[in-house]
């Protein structure tokens, strides 16, 4: 799979989304975030996600919220607490 015909960078919305990391594995894209919470998303999925095309009322922004991966749901307090938690014993 070439993410290059996938992603059209005129298109890329980054104040939809958090940060966050992928990989293709198989013919699906992992998408993680720096806490490990992750998901696979299909090519078409992935698009929207990237491109913030994703409505509040379709299930992909369901999992996506649940998996801490669309800013405007994130409570940034809670996982600062579950980041120290994490990270407590450095």
């Amino acid at each position: 799979m070439n993410l290059a015909e996938i992603i059209d960078l005129e298109r890329v919305d980054s104040s939809f989304a958090m940060p966050f990391n992928h990989r293709v594995i198989g013919e699906r894209i992992m998408v993680a975030n720096t806490l490990g919470d992750f998901v696979f998303l299909e090519p078409t999925d992935f698009k929207k996600f990237i491109e913030g095309d994703v409505s509040k009322d379709e299930p992909l922004y369901a999992e996506l919220t649940k998996n801490n991966l669309i800013r405007a749901e994130v409570d940034i307090s809670a996982q600062a607490a579950r980041y120290a938690r994490k990270k407590g014993f450095l």
